[in-house]
């Protein structure tokens, strides 16, 4: 891993994150990841049994989309907000849920706009849509130039956080106009010198 590459991997009960990229990126996700955690401390120290998954989750793995789910309905189920998300999915879906001869292990910028064409805008630069959601963790290269694999992070993205329970709130930052500055200058009438 590169020297400016972060990675957080954390384990406790039935909280797994595994996160990796720039600090930027790692840190925000352990703040909000963090409470979740002390939460989670505080009930194993207790002794609380936590609730385990539905039999037919443990036997069917993911029991939130069918196999048999086209591309649109399952954008349509996950609901990504942003192009990182869309390719992500896209990746998932391919890599994940497509029929037998449209399986492909990794995706390029070509299997993106494919992708996209069925269900969400196509950027001007796919590749750059691709190396962007690299760089969030989601894909990895597989060392073929323009060729990258879903993460587990990218996985767990569209497999468990997509769609997001919480709607997307924008900070509004009201900025105050400057107030001017007035010095008040004692003028001297011309001639009077003190």
């Amino acid at each position: 891993m590169p020297e400016n590459e972060y990675a957080l991997k954390v384990v406790v009960g039935s909280v797994n994150v595994e996160v990796a990229g720039p600090k930027e990126f790692v840190e925000p996700i352990y703040g909000i990841v963090k409470p979740l955690l002390e939460k989670e401390v505080r009930a194993l120290l207790k002794g609380e049994k936590q609730p385990e998954p539905k039999k037919e989750d443990k036997q069917s793995g993911t029991k939130e989309f069918p196999k048999k789910a086209s591309l649109p309905e399952f954008y349509k189920q996950k609901k990504p907000s942003t192009d990182i998300q869309a390719a992500a999915l896209v990746a998932f879906f391919y890599s994940e849920l497509a029929e037998a001869e449209e399986r492909s292990p990794f995706i390029d910028a070509d299997l993106l706009v494919k992708g996209f064409k069925l269900c969400h805008p196509i950027p001007d630069n796919p590749g750059q849509t691709l190396r962007n959601t690299k760089n969030y963790g989601y894909l990895d290269s597989t060392g073929e130039s323009g060729k990258f694999k879903l993460t587990p992070t990218g996985y767990n993205l569209v497999a468990h956080t997509l769609p997001s329970s919480e709607k997307a709130t924008s900070v509004k930052v009201k900025r105050q106009k400057p107030k001017k500055a007035t010095a008040k200058v004692k003028r001297q009438k011309p001639g009077k010198n003190k």
